[in-house]
């Protein structure tokens, strides 16, 4: 994985994914619009759990690449 991806993935974990159905929105308020095309354009979000009552959250995403 290139350290480009690497970056990219390290800022989406703090993007908020409460409205899954708005991914490109949610990610441009943690990082630039060439960034979450980036972002769309390679991975697909696969779960997300909301924060739960003792602060856990959590994203699985999948390289649209590899299968």
């Amino acid at each position: 994985m290139s350290n480009d991806n690497m970056a990219l993935l390290a800022t989406a974990s703090y993007v908020d994914f409460q409205d899954i159905n708005n991914i490109p929105k949610a990610l441009t308020k943690e990082m630039s619009n060439e960034q979450a095309k980036k972002f769309t354009d390679t991975y697909e979000i696969i779960a997300h759990q909301p924060n739960t009552a003792s602060g856990y959250s959590g994203t699985i995403v999948k390289n649209k690449y590899f299968t």
